[in-house]
């Protein structure tokens, strides 16, 4: 098997302005269902994750049927899979309102509802919706694969960067408005990089030693704070809390009585 290296595509504006005003637009149709799921911090719900084909939304949920939207790029069309069945509607030439139509006849026979909004967002110069942007379009191969290549690295330099942080963050993915990659850089100080030798029988792939190093190592250096390593903080002494012989923390209040999930006192 062939080594593939990580090499930056060459990136003419100029090529690809026309696929990526297509991409942009019709990503958006699917991207419309993420303002339905649950707010994330950072607008993390709103990501499509770069995938080895393309972009996929999270996965969606209503009422009677749970659904999955993927923008299968390299091979020129949009997969719709749910517990319902799955249908693929292709993206190889007419305008973002056939897609639109095209599209939404798909999802209802999967019984799922078409999106609640048809605006097109952060588009300067663009029809306001869907429907009213008829201008034919023809897809291009070789374009989208170099839109994908792109992602893809940077995708992988930013995850490689960002997952030896502690603490929650948002994954990285696309935003499908503004179309970039989306990453949550921690706050400086507040989330140190666990070293390696700190984890008991594991072993974690840091940015120097993933295959996307110099990405990553390339986005560390604008990064405002960063630490090869900590000292974890040394843990409060255990204490033992007026009315009850266990031992805990300072923090815990003794003698209270379990809660249930709908708030009663057991």
């Amino acid at each position: 098997m062939s080594e593939r290296t990580h090499a930056w595509p060459t990136l003419d504006h100029d090529e690809l302005a026309p696929m990526v005003g297509y991409v942009n637009r019709v990503v958006q149709v699917a991207g419309k269902y993420t303002l339905d799921a649950p707010f994330e911090v950072g607008w993390g719900n709103t990501v499509l994750d770069v995938t080895p084909r393309g972009l996929r939304t999270p996965t969606f949920r209503q009422p009677g049927v749970a659904f999955t939207v993927h923008y299968r790029l390299l091979d020129g069309d949009v997969v719709i899979e749910a517990d319902t069945g799955s249908r693929t509607v292709p993206l190889a030439k007419g305008s973002v309102a056939s897609f639109f139509e095209e599209f939404c006849d798909a999802v209802a026979e999967l019984s799922v509802d078409r999106p609640r909004t048809t605006l097109v967002c952060e588009i300067p110069d663009c029809a306001p919706t869907f429907q009213g942007d008829r201008t034919e379009r023809t897809w291009d191969p070789r374009a989208a694969r170099l839109m994908w290549e792109a992602w893809n690295i940077a995708a992988g330099g930013l995850e490689a960067w960002q997952a030896p942080f502690r603490g929650n963050h948002p994954r990285v993915g696309v935003m499908w408005g503004g179309f970039d990659l989306s990453v949550r850089p921690p706050k400086p100080g507040s989330m140190p990089l666990v070293s390696a030798a700190q984890v008991s029988g594991m072993t974690i792939v840091t940015p120097d030693t993933s295959p996307y190093a110099s990405t990553a190592t390339s986005l560390r250096r604008h990064s405002t704070r960063v630490k090869s390593s900590f000292t974890p903080p040394t843990p409060p002494r255990a204490i033992t809390c007026p009315g009850t012989s266990q031992r805990s923390g300072p923090r815990e209040a003794p003698n209270v009585p379990p809660v249930t999930t709908n708030g009663d006192r057991l």
